[in-house]
């Protein structure tokens, strides 16, 4: 079992209103229900954790990049209808996942964490992006181990863009630009499935963001929320209308 998918301790499910500090970010002192809603890369994903509770986290995935809009609500409410939950009110946090990523997956996603986050009072919605993702499962997972890694995330366009995990502020940058760059025996890619055909020859991980596992461990007291941001637009490495011009790096946000 990876170190930050263990299920949180039982506690009381009262909820405390009580706000600390973290880091910058202000979060509930104790959060009982958390929903993690996914959409950026290639499926879209849900899953609800209920802290104390046996089954602890239901979740459901769907294998489409397209008719986000339509399946999203739909999907949510399916996962909601699982949980032992009454309300959509009791959950506590909302977290999204904010790119970079398909664009109207993006959208879509983020547009319904805010409106659900609008019908409920003093809920928490943060959001986490694909590169922050893989910092904390590298921090957290003593098998992803490497001396450069590399996120990964689909261009649509067969090919991918790629940014070093290992390095703080690095670029994004497209694969098949980089010439073999990445080509050590200690090199590592993780991401989704779009970057096979780019990177073929490379060790990489495909696998999309867990929200299962996720929504878990936010609820867990040792949760690193410096990985979490308040910021809840979508996050493109290239603008949704303007094509890539030749040997374009794209610097990080």
């Amino acid at each position: 079992e990876r170190p930050y998918c263990r299920a949180p301790s039982s506690g009381s499910r009262a909820h405390m209103r009580q706000r600390v500090a973290i880091d910058g970010i202000t979060l509930l002192a104790s959060m009982n229900n958390c929903i993690v809603i996914d959409c950026s890369g290639q499926v879209l994903s849900v899953a609800i954790a209920v802290k104390g509770n046996p089954s602890n986290v239901w979740h459901e995935t769907i294998h489409e990049q397209h008719g986000q809009a339509e399946m999203l609500a739909p999907l949510a409410n399916r996962v909601f209808a699982a949980t032992p939950l009454k309300q959509w009110a009791e959950l506590d946090c909302i977290l999204v996942c904010r790119g970079p990523g398909g664009f109207t997956g993006l959208r879509v996603s983020i547009a319904f964490a805010l409106g659900l986050a609008a019908s409920i009072p003093g809920v928490i919605i943060r959001s986490i992006s694909t590169d922050a993702y893989w910092r904390y499962r590298i921090t957290n997972d003593p098998c992803l181990l490497a001396d450069n890694i590399y996120c990964a995330v689909d261009t649509r366009r067969g090919d991918c863009y790629l940014r070093s995990v290992s390095e703080s502020g690095s670029a994004w940058m497209i694969a098949r630009d980089l010439n073999g760059q990445i080509g050590s025996s200690d090199s590592l890619v993780v991401g989704n499935s779009g970057l096979i055909a780019a990177l073929r020859d490379q060790r990489t991980i495909m696998e999309e963001i867990d929200t299962a596992a996720l929504a878990v461990a936010v609820l867990d007291p040792q949760f690193d929320t410096t990985v979490l941001t308040n910021i809840l637009q979508p996050l493109y490495v290239r603008p949704p209308t303007i094509s890539r011009a030749k040997d374009t790096k794209f610097g990080p946000s």
